[in-house]
């Protein structure tokens, strides 16, 4: 997991043979995992915030920086990750970022969710 000031790239649908001749020969950075990731995806939100199954469960919130065409800069504070059962803190954050967009989340259950 990428921690701090970077750039990503992401591309949907199909690509060059020489771009991927290309990406094929680059050493990985990371060994294969599973992973699951659950958006939450609201018009005018400028948080990413995902709920992540498999490596690295939890809650996770990615805050944009910057854009140059197609990549873009983010940020990511290794605070702003949360496993689950959801702690208050977590629960605290994701109700800041849905009040960015209107959205009043409930206080937090008595349980923590999971």
């Amino acid at each position: 997991m990428a921690f701090g000031l970077h750039w990503e790239w992401r591309g949907f649908g199909s690509v060059s043979d020489r771009f991927t001749d290309l990406f094929d020969a680059l050493e990985p950075a990371y060994g294969p995992h599973d992973v699951e990731d659950l958006y939450v995806y609201l018009p005018h939100l400028s948080v990413n915030a995902k709920i992540r199954s498999g490596v690295d469960r939890g809650l996770k919130f990615k805050r944009i920086r910057n854009t140059d065409g197609d990549l873009e800069q983010w940020s990511e504070n290794p605070d702003e990750v949360f496993p689950f059962p959801l702690s208050r803190a977590g629960w605290e954050t994701l109700a800041d970022m849905l009040a960015g967009v209107d959205v009043v989340l409930a206080p937090y259950p008595s349980i923590p969710p999971d």
